[in-house]
């Protein structure tokens, strides 16, 4: 019999709320910088812009709308957010809520990448994509993520069925499970290793295709110097910048993923408080993004020192008409 907490998450739920609370007032400052502020950047700020507010979002699922619960090491999840305990919406639409916009998120800052590369790629006449690959590129992006969750779908136990499932299969979780306000749980079996696995390497090839387009940058901004002024140079530098560091920020912010998958597929003692960290981590992934933005790329830097001096200046005329 695994140790699993059944009782209602107050720290997880709280820290939650406040992850979302602070994710949403950063996320919203981050989408006021590339609309007023960094216009050094042009019309791609457009694109890192629609990538911000997938971002946010993807916050507002996981922390407000959602708020998963696993109940690890069983397949099985609960739901304290929004969307469960105000609309009575299940805890596996929940999820796939959830799935759904992290899947988005990915995809819209490999569009952000790819609108870059073609850029530069038009203008240095290499690597020119054929435009036909784009519309197909787009399709994929809608079968990506609706792969998982028709699998998903397909391997939740109803709901009417749970606590039967419940009572054929862990006997002993049976009234833990009915005092639960909202859950669901999924049939164990090949299938759903499956679309684990499904799910993996579809992550895989959408990373692999981020690190293709940072190194191919790379390669192409060396032949792009000597075609264009070193104004536009510098314009097309620091997009590139922002996207590399948003890239190293979101896979980092992304490996507790991985804990948590070798927690479940261990049967670790601990999966279920594993899993809750790993969730908490994930969800602080794009404050920490606009953070990492502000400290190393050169336009949001530049803004915060323009800002820092302009205050600096305010308050030094305020001291001196004061004392004067």
């Amino acid at each position: 019999m695994y140790k699993i907490d059944f009782t209602e998450p107050h720290w997880l739920i709280y820290t939650y709320h406040t992850i979302g609370g602070v994710s949403l007032c950063i996320n919203l400052f981050g989408i006021y910088l590339l609309t007023f502020e960094l216009k050094e950047l042009g019309a791609f700020r457009y694109y890192l812009m629609l990538f911000q507010v997938v971002c946010s979002l993807a916050d507002i699922t996981i922390t407000t709308l959602s708020s998963i619960v696993p109940l690890y090491p069983l397949f099985a999840i609960s739901s304290y957010g929004i969307l469960a305990l105000w609309l009575d919406v299940s805890a596996h639409y929940c999820l796939i809520n959830v799935g759904v916009w992290a899947y988005l998120e990915m995809e819209s800052l490999l569009l952000c990448f790819f609108k870059k590369h073609q850029t530069i790629a038009v203008i240095i006449d290499v690597h020119v994509i054929p435009k036909f690959i784009p519309y197909f590129c787009y399709l994929m992006a809608i079968v990506f993520p609706a792969i998982p969750c028709v699998g998903l779908d397909f391997l939740t136990v109803q709901e009417e069925k749970q606590l039967e499932y419940i009572n054929m299969t862990s006997p002993e979780y049976y009234t833990k499970f009915a005092s639960l306000p909202n859950f669901s749980m999924y049939k164990e079996s090949n299938y759903l290793y499956g679309v684990i696995i499904i799910t993996f390497i579809e992550v895989s090839v959408l990373i692999a295709l981020l690190v293709f387009f940072n190194m191919d940058l790379v390669r192409m901004m060396v032949r792009l110097k000597s075609q264009i002024s070193a104004v536009n140079y510098q314009r097309h530098r620091e997009a590139i910048q922002s996207l590399v560091i948003q890239t190293f920020v979101s896979v980092i912010c992304s490996a507790p993923t991985s804990c948590f998958a070798l927690a479940l597929a261990l049967r670790l003692e601990h999966s279920q408080l594993i899993a809750e960290l790993m969730l908490v981590v994930f969800s602080c992934h794009s404050s920490t993004n606009i953070i990492s933005l502000l400290i190393f790329s050169p336009p949001y830097r530049r803004f915060l020192e323009k800002s820092f001096k302009r205050n600096r200046r305010q308050i030094s005329v305020h001291v001196h008409s004061q004392s004067g």
